[in-house]
């Protein structure tokens, strides 16, 4: 087994930063939100305390700048709705009969999809259980990073910069392969995309009502993108944090890996996609991996190059 290496220790961040990011990419995003999802004052606070994590200095700061992709994901998903006039045909009978055709299930005589098997077979615990996946997804990426941060940065950038291109390639899907949820087909039908249909929190409603709380309600509530069903980003997200652990260790790559194969039943259980979505979420996961790990193995090769290269006599 190769051996790991040691945790790399870092330099402080470089000053310009803070200053660029201050007085220019912040004002930019509040400019930005403004005419897209309008601001609030999560923007404001959000945008806040990231400034002030920069200007604290010392390994505050530099968490903070490492973290920069993870911002940089939310602002350009707040700028999305630029795009999605540019969207293609949207795509709903298709890609359901698809689902049927490679993944259906007989129940009653006929041929369904699974997230309509599932439908017979809702339960509090799997409502419970898929909701608590649906609602850590995100913690476990931004947790680990942290974790990443203090064990082994040289693996943070891994995480966050193949976060950045997980994103950047979900959207970049989303306008030229526009695809409805399962449970747009539920209230919708296969025909024609109604193209101002509601975002619905689906499933997860049922989490809610067990838990007497409005968490996916008021979280599906500011979708701007119904027609985001592939690749299924919920599932890409911890597929890479799988492929970033997988060196660390087996208990943590066990881990990993489990909870990734937690979100995809969640998410097809829920009503939120398709099998089919959930197989594109960890494709571009595992892409968005590979292609981050060969650049950065690229610069470090360069970085190395040019250290050992010998001088040049004038």
């Amino acid at each position: 087994m190769r051996k790991e290496e040691a945790p790399s220790r870092l330099g402080p961040p470089d000053p310009r930063i803070r200053w660029v990011f201050a007085l220019g990419l912040v004002p930019a995003h509040l400019l930005l939100v403004s005419f897209t999802v309008g601001l609030r004052f999560d923007h404001l606070v959000l945008d806040g305390v990231s400034i002030a994590l920069l200007f604290v200095g010392g390994r505050v700061a530099q968490l903070a700048v490492m973290a920069l992709p993870l911002w940089m994901v939310g602002a350009l998903y707040e700028a999305l709705p630029i795009f999605l006039p540019l969207r293609g045909e949207v795509h709903v009978a298709d890609l359901y009969f698809a689902e049927r055709a490679l993944f259906g299930i007989e129940q009653a005589g006929k041929l369904v999809t699974p997230t309509e098997w599932a439908a017979a077979h809702l339960h509090p615990v799997f409502d419970a259980l898929a909701g608590f996946a649906y609602l850590a997804y995100l913690a476990e990426t931004f947790g680990f990073a942290v974790y990443l941060y203090f064990k082994r940065p040289e693996r943070m950038g891994l995480l966050v910069w193949g976060f950045l291109a997980v994103n950047v390639a979900g959207m970049i899907t989303y306008i030229l392969y526009p695809a409805a949820p399962p449970w747009y087909v539920d209230q919708y039908g296969l025909g024609p995309a109604v193209m101002d249909a509601a975002p619905s929190a689906a499933r997860t409603a049922r989490f809610d009502e067990l838990f007497g709380v409005s968490v996916f309600a008021s979280f599906y509530s500011r979708n701007v993108n119904v027609f985001g069903a592939m690749p299924s980003l919920h599932c890409a997200y911890p597929t890479l944090v799988f492929w970033v652990a997988r060196p660390m260790g087996r208990g943590l790559a066990v881990a990993a890996g489990g909870f990734a194969l937690w979100v995809g039943l969640a998410a097809v259980y829920l009503n939120h996609h398709y099998v089919l979505d959930v197989l594109a979420g960890v494709a571009y996961g595992c892409l968005a991996y590979a292609l981050v790990s060969a650049a950065m193995r690229r610069r470090a090769n360069r970085s190395a190059t040019a250290v050992t290269a010998p001088a040049v006599e004038p």
